[in-house]
């Protein structure tokens, strides 16, 4: 799963914080995919490893989350986190953009291949520099 935020949901945390409503029922989208395991791992008789992308701006937000819903029952040795890449973002010219701050500017891997992929707005990157 990607645990990216969860902005284009209207949530200001991690997705998988997200709650739904689910038969009357609040539930995470985290705690959705842990039953969903579960049951996968009781029906094939095996322990399915979780593997959960976070990024740099959500990765401990979400280690805390999970902690603190003691991964809803699933075994936490068999969760692992890990932070997706980034890349310096770079202008038509090829040139580094550079933020006000002087540091060089990223963009996460998976937003980059899906804009290359899916013909998604090429010209993304050029918001950066209103972002400052």
């Amino acid at each position: 799963m990607a645990g990216g935020q969860g902005t284009r949901l209207g949530h200001t945390g991690p997705k998988g914080t997200f709650k739904l409503d689910v038969y009357g029922k609040g539930k995470y989208l985290f705690e959705i995919l842990a039953e969903n395991l579960k049951e996968a791992n009781k029906k094939y008789n095996t322990i399915i490893p979780w593997y959960i992308m976070t990024s740099r701006e959500n990765n401990d937000e979400t280690q805390e989350f999970l902690e603190k819903q003691n991964y809803f029952g699933y075994d936490k040795n068999s969760v692992m986190l890990f932070k997706q890449g980034e890349l310096p973002l770079v202008n038509t010219e090829g040139k580094m953009l550079i933020g006000k701050n002087l540091k060089i500017k990223k963009k996460h891997l998976t937003e980059m291949v899906e804009c290359l992929l899916f013909k998604k707005n090429r010209n993304a990157f050029r918001y950066e520099r209103k972002r400052d």
